[in-house]
């Protein structure tokens, strides 16, 4: 199961909007560094030179959404 953590562009940004939709409840829960520690484990298949990138694309995306 050597592929079993690729993921798509748009799987990624809907896990992505799903942790920020719940962050304020995670952060209570698990503590501060947990959404942090998450997005990381979400973008793992990705290349680290494009990981800001995408995170920051999908952070406007989603604050644009819910705005």
């Amino acid at each position: 199961m050597k592929y079993k953590f690729i993921k798509s562009r748009t799987q990624i940004e809907r896990e992505l909007n799903n942790l920020w939709d719940n962050e304020i409840l995670y952060k209570f829960v698990f503590g501060s560094d947990y959404v942090k520690k998450r997005e990381l484990e979400i973008m793992e298949c990705i290349p680290t030179r494009e990981q800001e990138s995408l995170r920051d694309k999908a952070r406007i995306y989603w604050f644009l959404k819910n705005v």
